[in-house]
This record gives structure tokens, C-alpha cells and sequence, in this order.
């Protein structure tokens, strides 16, 4: 259980701050579009809060069904699982793709002051 718990609490953190960068820079990008860039963003944060909203409440409904028809460890497991699966995901589909985005920019400013 404890192992459970230890993984829900490194995994977590990445299914709140992902989405909404993600969200945010994708609205940034796009400012020179005919748009107010203000008022998506506001949109965007309110997408975002709905929906974390709605897992604030389908979350236990959910777990509660699992902890009824199994136990508190396996219910935990399970979500321990599912974070895993998730933060793994945003790693490898986020984070190392903006790391090496990051650094063939830098690499390529590099180039350039050198010249």
C-alpha cells in the first residue's frame, strides 16, 4: 500500500501542470492570429478548471465502485497504475520532446554567434 501511495504522490503532479502549459503556450503561439489572446486564455483556464472540476468528482465515484467490489490496496494500485501510465505518457510525448526541442534551438543560436 505504501508503495501505492508513494507512487501516487510522484506521478500526480504531472496531470495538473502538463495539460495547462500545454493549453497556455498553444494560445501564446497563436497571438498574431485575429484573435484576443486575453479572453482564449480565460477560456482555456476555465476549460481547464472545469475539467479538473469534473475529475474532483468523478474520482471518488469511481474509486468508490473499485473499493466496493475489491479493497482499499487494490483501489489504490489502480491508481497508482493509471499515473503511472499517464506521467510516463506526458514524459515521453512532453517533456523529452521539449527538452530536445530546447536544445537544438540553443545549439542552433550557438551556431550563430559563433559565426
Amino acid at each position: 500500500m505504501a508503495i501505492g501511495f508513494l507512487l501516487t504522490g510522484i506521478f500526480s503532479p504531472y496531470n495538473l501542470i502538463t495539460p495547462y502549459l500545454i493549453l497556455s503556450r498553444t494560445a501564446y503561439s497563436n497571438k498574431e492570429k485575429n484573435f484576443d489572446s486575453d479572453q482564449v486564455n480565460d477560456l482555456l483556464s476555465g476549460l481547464f478548471n472545469s475539467s479538473y472540476a469534473i475529475g474532483g468528482i468523478t474520482g471518488p465515484i469511481f474509486g468508490g465502485y473499485v473499493n466496493e467490489f475489491t479493497n482499499f490496496r487494490t483501489t489504490s494500485d489502480i491508481l497508482a497504475i493509471i499515473l503511472i501510465f499517464v506521467g510516463t505518457s506526458q514524459l515521453l510525448i512532453v517533456y523529452i520532446p521539449e527538452k530536445i526541442r530546447a536544445r537544438k534551438i540553443a545549439n542552433k543560436k550557438s551556431n550563430v554567434d559563433h559565426d
